[in-house]
């Protein structure tokens, strides 16, 4: 009967105060609900089922600084590879000169804050496809793009989190990304988002480390050729510039 009733039943959002039911509320690992409009003060990649109240209040204050970080920094440098607009659906913006990067979607649009990823927090990128099924097939893929691998705090991998090495690259909720960038062909493509990820990490036309673009490395891998202390420095910099310390 417990099961039912608290579907039927309305609980007051924690955030907001106003009274909610089932189909428009979240409920938080402490068993307290936040409302979907609230929810949305929160990263379209935060897992608010596994947070508690206090955790998903401190995220939102994360997300705000995100946000005019983004309004006021990121969006002011003239130089970002902008490849949000190639597609309808998700693309990304790079600032080499922050060093991060924003995952432009209609989902993420959706949310009341922006948010950025740091390079410094990339694990490694692949390629993807999603095969054509059916009949009168004329291409293999109707979709291919780049995968993102992000050194998260979620992950549990014994060797990631063992002599805590990476802990200061650690992302705090997000794990993959995942960015389309061509439809309908034949081959596993990544076109220049795939371009300017070799750029950062030194690979492709600089013919070093080179890598199976389907497979994702290991980090000892990976920081042979990338370095990633100097691309944290970068964006620790521009982030205590705007707010006197490194977020």
């Amino acid at each position: 009967m417990g099961f039912f009733k608290n579907l039927i039943t309305k609980f007051p959002c924690e955030l907001c105060g106003k009274e909610v039911g089932a189909l428009s509320r979240t409920k938080l690992k402490d068993d307290k609900y936040i409302c979907y409009d609230c929810s949305k003060n929160c990263s379209l990649y935060y897992p608010s089922s596994i947070k508690t109240l206090d955790e998903v209040k401190e995220h939102i204050e994360y997300m705000k600084n995100m946000d005019r970080f983004c309004k006021e920094v990121f969006d002011k440098d003239t130089d970002r590879k902008d490849f949000s607009k190639l597609f309808p659906s998700v693309g990304i913006i790079f600032s080499d000169k922050l060093g991060m990067f924003e995952v432009v979607s209609k989902k993420a649009k959706e949310r009341n804050y922006r948010e950025l990823f740091r390079y410094s927090q990339i694990w490694d990128y692949k390629l993807y496809g999603i095969e054509n099924t059916g009949e009168n097939v004329t291409k293999k893929y109707k979709e291919t793009g780049v995968k993102i691998k992000l050194i998260s705090k979620r992950d549990n991998d014994p060797l990631l989190n063992a002599f805590h090495t990476y802990d200061s690259y650690k992302h705090p909720y997000a794990e993959e990304l995942t960015i389309p960038c061509v439809y309908a062909t034949d081959n596993l493509e990544g076109g220049f988002v795939l371009q300017h990820l070799d750029e950062i990490f030194k690979v492709g036309k600089y013919d070093v480390g080179k890598k199976d673009n389907s497979k994702y490395r290991n980090l000892e891998e990976v920081d042979r050729y990338f370095k990633r202390e100097d691309w944290k420095d970068v964006a620790d910099t521009a982030e205590t510039e705007y707010f006197g310390k490194a977020l």
